[in-house]
């Protein structure tokens, strides 16, 4: 068998065609169907077997949580939508008896909550869970399913926003997270997003090679776990890239989040985030898309809204100058936009924008 494969961003040259196709799929995915796939995987009883072990050597897989982050309050509040159309009877009786649940897991404790519940990695049982918190295996099961229904249901974390091309025209987001600001002053990270909340999966690699050389595993266990591994890698990956894209933010758009006014976001490329990601454009591209957080101003806007061309910023900031000017020629606009803004445009340039703007204002009027 060869040894561990090369999934991790950071030596991309070494990933195979084939596999570099597959974790561009896995970067697409909604944050629904990535919480689906890794259910899949851990109901698997090669995944249980070296998740909840019963001896150390088969301790494989557990979970590992983003350092300093933090679940956003709101998970406890689970909304009227989180039950979906298509929901199963136990489902829906979950969902009917959930505001008893949320006060039980309120009762608990968000840390006690987050460590049995949320971020378990395998070592507790139910019956593990309710002798140590001093509840029934009953509850401890209920509380474990409306985790799990919460976690692989889409409206529980999504939104619907202005597409930011087309501000007409509505686009469904997943909402990630949320800044918040710290006692420093400085913007903290909360996830609104459980699935990212949860972290990724710790790989023993160690106890993976002694017990895909040993004999511990059938010929058909160890073909399977070779496939385990690489997916639960390439799930790691996304949530990594995805997690260093949302810690990077502050510092990409730091005149934006000292001062919370959108206009003072600067130009900055995905091609210069992956540079300092050492990922390809691609990837930033992927895992931005259909994405968004909330500003510590609580507006909540796309994550592309941050990468914004030069082109993006004159625009925005014409946006309003324009509209109120219209009594004017593109010349004394042009001549305006160099004094104020410092920016030097052709006639032409001014024309092009000025009715891109009105055009778009008269589209939504007429709407």
């Amino acid at each position: 068998m060869p040894d561990r494969p090369n999934l991790r961003l950071t030596n991309r040259v070494q990933l195979t065609t084939r596999m570099a196709v597959r974790f561009s799929n896995v970067l697409e995915m909604s944050e629904e169907d990535v919480t689906r796939l890794s259910a899949i995987l851990e109901k698997d009883p090669l995944f249980q077997k070296l998740f909840r072990a019963q001896s150390p050597e088969f301790k494989v897989f557990s979970r590992q949580k983003f350092a300093g982050a933090q679940l956003s309050t709101t998970f406890y509040e689970i909304p009227e939508s989180s039950a979906g159309p298509a929901a199963s009877p136990d489902v829906e009786k979950l969902i009917e008896n959930r505001q008893s649940l949320v006060e039980e897991i309120r009762r608990l404790g968000s840390d006690k909550y987050e460590a049995y519940f949320l971020n378990g990695d395998g070592e507790k049982t139910a019956e593990h869970a309710a002798a140590e918190l001093g509840i029934t295996v009953e509850l401890a099961r209920d509380i474990q399913k409306l985790t799990d229904q919460v976690l692989m249901n889409p409206d529980y974390f999504a939104a619907k926003l202005s597409h930011p091309g087309s501000p007409d025209i509505q686009v469904r987001y997943s909402r990630l997270a949320q800044y918040t600001a710290g006692p420093d002053g400085k913007p903290e990270l909360v996830f609104l997003s459980p699935g990212l909340a949860r972290g990724t999966y710790k790989i023993d690699y160690e106890r993976l090679k002694k017990l895909r050389d040993g004999a511990a595993l059938t010929e058909a266990e160890r073909r399977k776990l070779q496939e385990t591994v690489r997916t639960l890698e390439m799930i790691n990956s996304r949530k990594n890239l995805i997690f260093r894209i949302l810690t990077f933010l502050p510092k990409w758009q730091a005149g934006f989040f000292s001062s919370l006014d959108w206009t003072d976001l600067t130009p900055f490329s995905q091609k210069k985030a992956a540079g300092e990601l050492s990922v390809t454009p691609a990837a930033v591209c992927r895992a931005i898309q259909e994405r968004s957080v909330v500003a510590p101003n609580g507006q909540e806007a796309p994550l592309t809204e941050f990468f914004p061309s030069a082109k993006d910023i004159l625009k925005k900031k014409m946006t309003g100058f324009v509209a109120g000017s219209k009594d004017k020629t593109d010349q004394q606009i042009r001549d305006a936009i160099e004094r104020d803004f410092g920016v030097r445009l052709s006639r032409r340039s001014v024309n092009v924008y000025r009715n891109e703007i009105l055009g778009r204002k008269k589209r939504l009027i007429s709407k």
